[in-house]
């Protein structure tokens, strides 16, 4: 990354209460978190479900408190902003969810999903909304024709690029892509990830891409953050993270990748069998620094965690 960070995230911390009973338990699920995203950059952040990469994601767009630490965006503490300044930040910083279905409104068309943004924010007048809402139809590559058509009338891909143009419809700086194609098929995962690569290409867009899949954010990322257990673990350029992993979850998670490559040497059939030397996914507690030793965590245990 290169110039001033457009999200630069200071020693974040977020913390849940979980009340079972008359006990009330702390649950660490962001540890003292520093990180930045630059403009025009796409930073993935990968880590396992539970890892605390959708609450830090959360965070950022102020659905979830910090219990320390601050989050700034170009500049400004976001925790802090008030009125218009907060206004602003509403539409330059957008999200994509997992589920487009659940994100999407059933009983409104597209067009009318996409008129509703543009009335809100009053970026167009209602005699060109409809010329608004065709473009962004055309932006992400669906017919124009899909703005008559319901959510339930789409392919889940197409569910996805509707929410897509959601989003870009307030022109945002950056966007939040939560585990955007972890429920579609390879092919809508392609269509949507090409998409996403575009918007980068041709507006500058910044975009934070939430995934457990480690191979895809080296498709698609300029950078790639490990999580692990509420902290960054790993960071760097998609090469450097692949070839030189710097912890042990790292290398574990690329070890874990589905391939196509047949093994050396088979296993015997009827005989459990482990490759000489194969990464074990480290256990919670006491979390590994990446050296060899380790260093014991509180006794609020994120091994406690649910997934966040």
């Amino acid at each position: 990354m290169t110039g001033k960070p457009l999200v630069e995230i200071i020693d974040l911390s977020v913390d849940y209460k979980v009340h079972r009973g008359q006990s009330t338990r702390l649950i660490k699920a962001v540890r003292h978190l520093n990180l930045q995203i630059g403009a025009g950059e796409t930073l993935a952040l990968v880590g396992e479900s539970g890892s605390g990469k959708s609450t830090l994601g959360r965070t950022l767009v102020r659905l979830v408190r910090p219990s320390g630490g601050t989050v700034q965006f170009d500049g400004a503490d976001v925790f802090k902003l008030r009125r218009a300044t907060l206004k602003q930040f509403r539409a330059d910083v957008q999200v994509i969810f997992q589920n487009p279905f659940q994100s999407l409104n059933p009983k409104m068309t597209i067009g009318a999903t996409l008129g509703e943004v543009l009335a809100v924010w009053g970026r167009d007048r209602a005699a060109v909304a409809d010329q608004s809402i065709e473009a962004l139809l055309t932006g992400v590559h669906l017919p124009t024709s899909y703005a008559r058509k319901f959510p339930h009338e789409l392919s889940g891909g197409e569910r996805q690029r509707a929410a897509i143009a959601r989003a870009m419809a307030v022109r945002p700086r950056l966007l939040i892509a939560d585990e955007a194609v972890s429920a579609l098929d390879v092919g809508a995962s392609a269509r949507v990830l090409n998409l996403l690569l575009e918007l980068r290409e041709t507006i500058g867009l910044t975009t934070l891409f939430i995934t457990h899949d480690i191979g895809l954010a080296r498709l698609i990322a300029d950078r790639i953050a490990v999580m692990y257990v509420g902290s960054i673990v790993d960071v760097g350029d998609p090469d450097h993270v692949f070839e030189r992993p710097s912890h042990e979850y790292t290398k574990a998670l690329i070890e874990s990748r589905l391939t196509i490559e047949p093994p050396a040497a088979g296993p015997v059939p009827g005989e459990p069998q482990q490759a000489p030397g194969a990464p074990q996914v480290p256990s919670p507690r006491p979390v590994p620094d990446g050296s060899g030793d380790a260093r014991e965590v509180t006794p609020d245990s994120a091994s406690d965690a649910a997934d966040v």
